[in-house]
């Protein structure tokens, strides 16, 4: 006897229904057969096709007949039938799941010192994976892998999906097992430049009479910003106007909450890590007698 691999035909039944299959057990079978003994070393697993029809499908047990076709060459020798052990192959179906996911973009590697990653877009934005229901249960998300080590300008590419699971970790024992839409995505990251900016404190009005102001302090001393580098050139400090410091009659400390992100000019932002809000404290002291 030789061993030979069974084929699976008709998948189309199978897709038709929304099914998906997979085979219990060995994918071979033995192939058993009569030969002169002159002839044996001439016959090798090549010289048999054995097919399984999912067409003859016995849905209750899942099981298949095993068909065999001896090629031409060596039909003269083979003295009788052809059998097979085992005489079936068993398959276990599954509904087939067809789920959008969105195409996530990872950034990895640090850019150089001084910049920072601004907007990054994806395309497609989305696409389609399709297989087993057990199988597309166990992605979380889908996204391309980007880095940006070193990068001082605009970074675009193309670069393979890949699959993740809860965690963010990678499941590449998966692509064998589901059909995307697309296989690839195409990805542009801008760079921003990354500036300090000192903090321009406008006081405004004059404190009431015998008291005097003493100076700001502040729980922010600078402001950490980004933007294209153009824009930033001509920038050096972020102004805290006098409508917002204002010690008009203060007999005591005037302390304001400022929002220094709603200060900046246009097409300036506060680092992601940068913190949104600065506590100004206003110093004022009464005079000595």
């Amino acid at each position: 006897s030789l061993e030979v691999p069974v084929e699976i035909i008709n998948e189309e039944i199978l897709s038709r229904a929304n099914l998906t299959y997979e085979v219990v057990g060995k994918k071979t079978v033995s192939v058993t057969y009569a030969v002169r003994s002159r002839d044996r070393f001439r016959i090798t697993a090549g010289d048999f096709y054995a097919y399984a029809d999912l067409a003859d499908l016995y849905d209750v047990t899942g099981s298949i007949p095993v068909n065999v076709e001896v090629s031409r060459e060596i039909r003269g020798m083979i003295d009788g039938t052809v059998g097979t052990k085992p005489g079936v192959v068993r398959i276990q179906t599954e509904e087939l799941q067809r789920k959008n996911f969105d195409v996530i973009p990872h950034i990895s590697g640090e850019t150089e010192e001084g910049y920072d990653v601004g907007d990054v877009t994806v395309r497609p934005k989305y696409i389609y994976v399709t297989g087993p229901v057990s199988v597309v249960g166990q992605i979380s998300s889908v996204g391309v892998e980007i880095d940006m080590s070193g990068a001082n300008a605009d970074v675009a590419g193309t670069a393979k999906i890949a699959l993740y699971d809860a965690n963010g970790n990678q499941q590449p024992d998966l692509m064998d097992e589901v059909t995307l839409s697309r296989t690839e995505a195409d990805y542009q990251a801008s760079v921003l430049r990354v500036k300090t900016l000192g903090l321009d404190f406008q006081i405004a009005g004059q404190v009431a009479r015998g008291y005097r102001f003493t100076g700001v302090d502040s729980d922010i001393k600078s402001a950490p910003v980004e933007g294209l580098k153009s824009v930033l050139a001509s920038v050096s400090t972020l102004v805290i106007p006098g409508e917002l410091l204002n010690i008009e009659g203060a007999t005591k400390d005037v302390t304001v909450e400022v929002d220094l992100a709603a200060l900046l000019p246009d097409n300036i932002n506060m680092t992601k890590d940068a913190p949104a809000t600065a506590t100004i404290t206003l110093r004022v002291e009464a005079l000595e007698q």
